[in-house]
């Protein structure tokens, strides 16, 4: 057998390949997309809560939710399971700090940009939005 008697199934050989490598990449990476609240954690770290930069972090008052906060956003974590319950943030503020009210209704996060955003936690709706005047 000859090499040019073998070229018509040596680019069906390299399809097959690069289908393989492909799906096997996306397989990969699916997994530790799903699981990234302990992949690759330091030793004696039992969970990573929120997703971004860590900014701050504060426990409702009435501690059965912790609220955390990141460049992307606040998410909000149950504080006995660690489970992701919600995610504030409108897309175009850069959050910079935040504050729960006394009735754990409410969220005010300040932004970078000088914003004030106070978000109902029942809805999840921004009820007020207060923004810096540029001149």
């Amino acid at each position: 057998m000859t090499f040019l008697s073998r070229l018509p199934t040596l680019p069906l050989i390299f399809i097959l390949l690069i289908s393989v490598f492909s799906h096997l990449l996306t397989l990969t990476t699916t997994i530790h997309a799903k699981d990234y609240s302990t992949y690759n954690l330091p030793e004696g770290a039992l969970m990573r809560l929120g997703k971004g930069r860590l900014i701050d972090a504060k426990f409702f008052h009435t501690v059965d939710k912790l609220a955390i906060l990141t460049n992307v956003g606040v998410w909000i974590h149950d504080s006995s399971t660690g489970e992701e319950l919600t995610f504030l943030i409108e897309d175009y503020h850069e959050p910079k700090n935040f504050d729960i009210s006394s009735d754990d209704s409410m969220i005010a996060i300040g932004t970078l940009q000088g914003n004030i955003l106070v978000w109902d936690l029942t809805s999840e709706k921004v009820l007020v939005l207060v923004l810096r005047e540029c001149w």
